[in-house]
């Protein structure tokens, strides 16, 4: 009998590094069962992360004969030994129609006409005790009964609709015993959530899951904090309603600590920013592989700010996602007053690709800049921050870029020198530093003779001063850093 074939999920026995496992499929390793997230993985072996999930291993079969159990009262042998359940249970009945009924037959007993076959207080205790065992074993070879993985879909799963999976799995659910909830794709029109969550978690399966619901701030398509992982998931606010894709916050959820990562999601607002994150004590929360989509060009993607009263541990990750729309961060006790209130927050961005977008950080209700101040005391980017197409989004000790571009053949009339326009945003709100020049069959230039003389929003003019007009006409690559004010 194959457990796991009970839901859905197909059971393909001791993981084979030959076999080539789609997503659904479970593997018997290393004495634990893994499901796989994702559909080809071959050779892959299963570990905790984005190809595997490690599940809890009941038992493998619904033959008594094959169950063991604790004899705690020493019913076939030494009180405390472990005994096959079958062979108890048969024990237990030899005693209750053998010995321990010896003034009436059975149908008097179970009838109770007869009160001197009533059985003794401590018969009873070791009988229940017996039984609670045996039904203890029972229970784990049932899936759904508390089970570590419910399933969600149209057709076939255990649930219909992904709350009340949720609902279910709310019952028992902790950190140290979590629940993950497969979800068939699909489109689910539901609003779901997992505020102060402490051992859900969601993996969407087998094509695109999508979550879409016209929710009203501070409500979305999942409202979340605490500890969760969500996988393969799209979170779309639809209706031009108010609210973000996804929100999370810490406020009005104390004990909501813990760490809440999405990984291959998609979050989609028609109306607001696809996230909103408001961060807390001790939460750290990431993205990882996930798309960003605003309401429309040029529009809010992503919204973060950090307790507006005192608090620590509050840690941002953004690692190799599309973001299509601007980023604002702000600082929260400043945007209320309350710029003194210790409440830091770290951004860490790497290898983000944004689209249609800038960046903004609001310092305080009336300042606002195109990057993180240096050496702020409440908001800061990771010193691993690299690789992002948004300038703002790398820390300053990376932000180094190169231009390249023809040399104008002819000086500027009536000067002796070159001029060169380079685009680049925010530019006047930026320290830039030239590093170095080539020039196409010259080779390196000279530094003196090349300087900033103009910054705008657009960019920035570098002019070459250089009367001989060595190597007018050529290919020149510009090395420079961006470092904030």
């Amino acid at each position: 009998m194959s457990i796991l074939g009970t839901v859905g999920i197909a059971d393909k026995g001791d993981y084979n590094p030959s076999t080539t496992y789609v997503a659904g499929n479970s593997v018997y390793y290393a004495g634990s069962t893994w499901v796989a997230l994702k559909s080809n993985l071959t050779g892959i072996t299963p570990e905790e992360g984005e190809n595997w999930k490690y599940l809890a291993r009941g038992f493998e079969s619904d033959s008594l004969s094959q169950i063991e159990g604790t004899d705690t009262s020493g019913v076939i042998g030494t009180a405390g030994s472990t005994v096959v359940s079958q062979a108890l249970i048969d024990a237990i009945a030899d005693k209750v129609m053998t010995k321990l009924i010896p003034y009436a037959n059975i149908v008097n007993n179970f009838m109770a006409t007869d009160p001197k076959t009533v059985l003794s207080g401590p018969m009873g205790k070791s009988l229940k005790d017996q039984l609670d065992t045996t039904n203890i074993n029972l229970n784990k070879t049932n899936l759904k009964a508390n089970s570590n993985f419910l399933t969600v879909g149209k057709t076939g799963a255990q649930y219909t609709t992904i709350n009340a999976a949720i609902n279910y799995a709310k019952t028992y659910a902790t950190k140290t015993n979590r629940v993950t909830i497969f979800i068939y794709e699909g489109t689910y029109n539901e609003q779901i959530e997992l505020n102060d969550n402490n051992g859900i978690d969601l993996v969407g399966i087998q094509g695109q899951t999508i979550v879409t619901y016209p929710s009203a701030y501070p409500n979305a398509p999942l409202y979340t904090c605490g500890q969760g992982y969500f996988y393969g998931i799209t979170f779309r606010s639809a209706g031009g309603t108010s609210s973000y894709g996804m929100h999370f916050e810490r406020q009005g959820f104390p004990n909501a600590s813990g760490e809440t990562v999405f990984t291959n999601c998609r979050f989609i607002s028609d109306a607001n920013a696809s996230v909103g994150v408001g961060m807390g004590d001790n939460n750290t929360v990431e993205f990882r592989n996930c798309t960003f989509i605003g309401a429309a060009t040029e529009s809010q993607a992503i919204y973060v700010h950090n307790f507006p009263t005192a608090a620590s541990g509050q840690t941002m990750r953004f690692i190799n996602n599309h973001i299509y729309g601007n980023i604002t961060v702000d600082d929260a006790p400043a945007m209320v007053g309350n710029g003194t209130i210790a409440s830091p927050l770290i951004l860490q961005f790497f290898n983000n690709y944004v689209e249609y977008g800038s960046f903004r950080f609001r310092k305080d209700a009336s300042t606002q800049l195109p990057y993180v101040s240096v050496n702020h005391h409440n908001i800061s980017i990771h010193t691993n921050s690299r690789y992002n197409t948004l300038i703002a989004l790398n820390r300053k000790d990376y932000g180094a870029f190169f231009y390249g571009y023809s040399k104008p053949a002819n000086k500027i009339p009536n000067s002796g020198y070159y001029d060169y326009y380079i685009p680049l945003k925010d530019a006047n709100s930026y320290s830039i530093v030239v590093d170095n020049a080539v020039i196409q069959g010259v080779g390196d230039y000279d530094k003196t003779k090349y300087s900033i003389v103009g910054q705008t929003p657009s960019g920035f003019l570098l002019r070459d001063t250089d009367a001989s007009g060595t190597g007018a006409g050529n290919f020149i690559t510009v090395y420079f850093t961006i470092l904030p004010l």
